[in-house]
């Protein structure tokens, strides 16, 4: 079977992912053997293919995008009908948005693409602005998606007192100073996500039993991996990057939309 291996990580203008040839795995006792027909392509593989993240990490969970950005929905500590920032609107970010829409919440999303805020108004969201602006109104929580420390004095200045921000992301380039009285003072909170639980998978599965996700999708074919890292380091793919594994995936699977 052909799979895609990474021998020494480094810029993706170094190749670092070279596609092989790999013997189909025989399951051994209480094992079974899963025939994939699609995979999501998840930012965290972009990190473990340059460097940035250790390869022996266990990260990148099945459904990451939608379990991880529900739990730091659930870290952001959004309140009731409260008001909502993302900072970053790709695979996770438009998952957590649609979760916090259906629980009432009013979302304003700040994103650097274009074509991600046309995606956030129409899921909903009440404003969608550069990733730099300022939300029409203060925030009572905001979650940081995109990786990229300097957001993070952004966001903390967003928020209305007693307000949380929720670092989504298991990479984040390095926080500039804060100044206590602009980002932290008035009971103004910062908090981490570094992975999900179990209690995560089966609330967010079962939410998504009972609601209508939208799930938009850049597909590409299993051959295609590195392009598929590749724009999605270049903020090209729109919504989630799946790879097409099967040439005949099952009538059941999720249609695209984008």
């Amino acid at each position: 079977m052909m799979a895609w291996q990474v021998t020494k990580p480094g810029p993706l203008t170094t190749r670092p992912l070279r596609p092989v040839t790999r013997p189909v795995p025989e399951p051994g006792p209480g094992e079974v053997l899963i025939a994939v027909s699609v995979c999501a392509v998840c930012r965290t593989d972009l990190h473990l293919v340059e460097g940035d993240l250790p390869p022996r990490r266990p990260v990148a969970p099945l459904l990451c995008a939608g379990i991880i950005g529900y739990r730091a929905l659930r870290r952001a500590l959004l309140p009731p009908a409260g008001r909502l920032g993302i900072y970053g609107f790709g695979a996770s970010a438009h998952l957590t948005a649609q979760v916090a829409l259906a629980e009432g919440a009013t979302v304003h999303v700040l994103t650097r693409s274009a074509q991600a805020r046309r995606l956030a108004l129409d899921l909903g969201a009440a404003s969608a602005g550069s990733a730099y602006d300022r939300p029409p109104e203060p925030l009572d929580a905001a979650i940081l998606f995109a990786p990229v420390g300097e957001l993070v004095p952004v966001a903390l200045e967003a928020l209305d007192a007693g307000g949380t921000l929720a670092i989504a992301g298991i990479h984040l380039t390095d926080v500039p100073p804060l100044n206590y009285q602009r980002h932290l003072f008035r009971e103004r909170t910062l908090r981490s996500v570094t992975a999900n639980t179990r209690t995560d998978g089966q609330e967010f599965l079962d939410f998504a039993g009972r609601h209508r996700l939208v799930v938009v999708t850049t597909p590409y074919p299993l051959t295609a991996a590195d392009q598929a890292l590749g724009d999605l380091a270049a903020d090209r793919v729109h919504g989630v990057a799946v790879l097409r594994v099967a040439t005949d995936p099952s009538p059941d699977a999720v249609s695209p939309r984008g």
